[in-house]
C-alpha cells in the first residue's frame, strides 16, 4: 500500500478529488478523520464520485474499493483532517 498523506477538507466546498488508482482495476483506498464526520466515495471517473458515500466518524476510518477516490466534509461543522492511504 502506498505511504499515507494528509488534507484538511473545508466545510462547504463539496467532493474534493483525492486522487486515482494506477491499477486498471479496482484498489483498495483507506481514509481516517480525525477532527469531524466525512463522506468517502468512489467513482467510475475523475469529474465526481457516483456511488453512495461511506460515512466516516471522526476518529474512525474507512475503506473503498474503486478507481478514483472522494471526500468531503459531512457536516457544516469546522474542518476536517483525514489521512489517505492506498493511492
Amino acid at each position: 500500500m502506498a505511504e499515507g498523506w494528509s488534507v484538511t477538507l473545508e466545510p462547504g466546498q463539496g467532493w474534493r478529488f483525492l486522487g486515482s488508482t494506477p491499477e486498471k482495476s479496482a484498489s483498495e483506498c483507506v481514509l481516517r478523520s480525525f477532527d469531524g464526520p466525512v463522506l468517502f466515495a468512489t467513482g467510475s471517473g475523475p469529474s465526481s464520485p457516483d456511488t453512495e458515500p461511506l460515512t466516516v466518524a471522526a476518529g474512525g476510518g474507512g475503506r473503498l474499493l474503486g478507481l478514483h477516490f472522494f471526500a468531503r466534509t459531512a457536516g457544516p461543522g469546522g474542518p476536517c483532517r483525514i489521512l489517505v492511504r492506498g493511492i
